[in-house]
């Protein structure tokens, strides 16, 4: 047989066709409505299996239809090529609509959009959360008027609360509800904004902060005593969460987890970590001289 000579169109090919059309069909149909799960062989039939489906319903109508998108098919006259690749077109179209709007890609959702229920998995290692505790007083909104602004006093080596003169000349509020500082006055080092209250264990406070230094948990007794961390240099405003818990101090700054640095007197890390754990500490951030920083939106959260 010469390179030149035309193949024969199979015998059968409006039953092929018609086969293709239905095992397309049906792909879908059990892909539709089969436990969901991720895996290879769905995307798969997602992907092929409309166009499977467009060029066998042509098939059915003329064979020749899905055989001059193969190689079998070059000799065929143009306008089956086009009416293929039309069909072809349509099924790649279902495809991505498919994905974007029916099968979203991604983790499955606890609930399907068809209306299935959550196959709920559950381990025997794992016991049931309890229920949180209710409180008289499950939040507080801090106003920026109850803020204790402190300084550190070099020569004595402590923390003293700066006196009324002394804010007004940090402090240029409230513009919107957000209080900025200006820290450019005075021979102190770092300025400290603290929040009265102590947060107890099991405690959560929020801040929304902006050019802050660093966040901290201070033990207003001890000698520099607290555990803090910094602050990711910005020029908007980052949310800062604090969650006292039994065994340790947790940091977050805008969902991102920080480390915690412990310091107490001489003692660091691990001791100091457990020395500053029984202790009252509170919430606050420092500031550094001649920065400014400003916060809003602060909540101490009970559990």
């Amino acid at each position: 047989m010469s390179n030149g000579a035309i193949q024969p169109l199979p015998p059968n090919g409006r039953l092929i066709s018609a086969g293709m059309a239905g095992a397309a069909a049906l792909g879908l149909l059990m892909n539709h409505y089969l436990i969901e799960s991720h895996h290879i062989g769905k995307l798969l039939i997602l992907c092929l299996g409309p166009i499977a489906f467009f060029l066998g319903i042509g098939g059915i109508v003329e064979p020749k239809v899905v055989w001059s998108v193969g190689k079998y098919g070059k000799h065929l006259p143009v306008i089956y090529k086009l009416i293929g690749g039309a069909l072809g077109a349509m099924g790649v179209a279902v495809t991505i609509f498919l994905l974007l709007f029916i099968y979203r890609l991604g983790p499955p959702e606890a609930k399907s959009s068809r209306g299935l229920p959550k196959k709920v998995a559950t381990s025997a290692k794992r016991t049931p959360t309890p229920p949180p505790v209710t409180s008289s007083e499950p939040e507080r909104r801090v106003a920026p008027q109850e803020v204790m602004y402190l300084t550190y006093a070099r020569p004595r080596k402590r923390w003293e609360k700066m006196d009324e003169a002394a804010v007004q000349g940090v402090r240029h509020d409230d513009s919107e509800g957000i209080t900025t500082l200006h820290y450019t006055v005075g021979e102190h080092a770092l300025l400290k904004v603290l929040w009265p209250d102590v947060l107890e264990v099991g405690d959560r406070f929020t801040v929304e902060l902006q050019g802050a230094n660093s966040v901290e948990m201070v033990d207003l007794e001890g000698a520099d005593a607290n555990a803090r961390t910094s602050l990711p240099t910005s020029d908007k405003f980052v949310v800062v969460e604090i969650i006292r818990e039994k065994d340790k101090i947790i940091f977050t700054c805008d969902r991102q987890s920080q480390k915690p640095y412990y310091a107490s007197g001489k003692l660091r890390g691990d001791e100091a970590r457990t020395t500053l754990l029984g202790t009252a500490l509170r919430p606050g951030f420092s500031v550094k001289k001649g920065g400014q920083a400003s916060f809003r939106n602060a909540h101490i959260v009970k559990p």
